[in-house]
């Protein structure tokens, strides 16, 4: 009998170790779990028995301060001595000869302000038809150019030829730059296969592209010569 109630105490003191031992090992997991967290935290800490190596301070280099260097003084200028100029004598002006004034082809300067349209007359000349068309035979012609403000070529100006001529009337059309043997903006009529005199009763004017005259007509002479069968009237803008 004795013999049966021993063997429960032996369990009972059995299960009391194991009991003790599964808690020291609960408490043993519990400290590892507190200095995991702390060293999580913290790694630092002095329980950590693998310390992050310690961080070397930055070296601050001091920047220097730069001294203004003062300028050189500059020394004041010295008035500088008057100069007193002797009185000039007056001169007596001498009467001088006015040279008379050579007449020139082309608009007076009183008909250039009163003029009423954006070019007038420039030039006027006669010369031969040989000039220009050596070989041609003696043919009357009327050419010339039409010139800017800064008397430079302007093309594409209608040019128109009128008046009457052997009891014939004249009525004919040309472009400024269509004849570039007389400039960059020339233009030529063939009025006549041969010369005829005349007095005063054939023109030419400039118009725009609407038929609009830019200038007033320009009434030329003509005349029964081979030698004076090419006239040459040139137009100048004048606004």
């Amino acid at each position: 009998m004795a013999s049966l109630y021993e063997r429960p105490a032996r369990e009972k003191r059995g299960e009391l170790v194991w009991n003790v031992l599964s808690g020291l090992v609960m408490l043993s997991m519990a400290g590892l779990l507190i200095a995991f967290l702390q060293i999580y935290s913290n790694p630092a800490s002095q329980i950590n028995p693998f310390p992050p190596p310690t961080q070397v301070a930055l070296l601050v280099v001091p920047t220097g301060t730069i001294t203004p260097i003062p300028s050189p003084v500059t020394p004041s200028p010295q008035p500088s001595a008057t100069v007193a100029f002797s009185e000039t004598p007056t001169l007596t002006p001498t009467q001088t000869e006015i040279p008379t004034e050579t007449p020139t082809l082309g608009p007076s300067p009183t008909s250039t302000i009163n003029s009423v349209y954006p070019f007038i007359l420039d030039t006027t000349s006669i010369i031969s038809g040989d000039v220009f068309h050596a070989g041609e035979g003696c043919k009357l012609w009327v050419a010339g150019q039409a010139l800017d403000l800064q008397r430079a070529p302007m093309v594409g100006i209608t040019v128109m030829l009128g008046g009457s001529l052997n009891g014939g009337t004249l009525y004919q059309l040309s472009l400024t730059g269509t004849a570039l043997q007389y400039g960059p903006a020339g233009y030529e009529f063939t009025v006549a296969d041969l010369p005829a005199e005349s007095s005063r009763a054939v023109w030419v004017m400039l118009l725009d592209q609407s038929g609009i005259p830019l200038s007033n007509r320009t009434y030329f002479d003509t005349f029964e010569d081979c030698g004076k069968n090419s006239i040459l009237v040139n137009f100048r803008r004048i606004r």
